[in-house]
């Protein structure tokens, strides 16, 4: 029998952020280097229920740049595309 998992839903959010700010700037932690790599996005699962039938997650997205304008300008990007329409 084959074992059915949910999808990690912070590996996929990472994949599409990635075409936001570029490869290799978007993961599940910081790297130690992580000044070469600015900006750079962050995301965590923070919570969230599971049952049998859903995997309900609660996801914080952290966005780090070299100024706050920058990492505010980026964050309402991914706010703009997290809440817009369905892709």
């Amino acid at each position: 029998m084959a074992i059915r998992r949910f999808p990690d839903v912070q590996r996929l959010l990472v994949a599409d952020l990635e075409d936001i700010v570029g490869a290799g700037r978007a993961a599940v932690q910081t790297p130690d280097d992580m000044e070469a790599d600015l900006p750079f996005v962050r995301v965590m699962r923070i919570g969230g229920g599971r049952t049998w039938i859903s995997d309900v997650s609660t996801i914080d997205v952290d966005v780090f740049a070299g100024s706050y304008v920058a990492a505010e300008a980026l964050a309402e990007q991914i706010t703009d595309w997290l809440c817009g329409p369905p892709p």
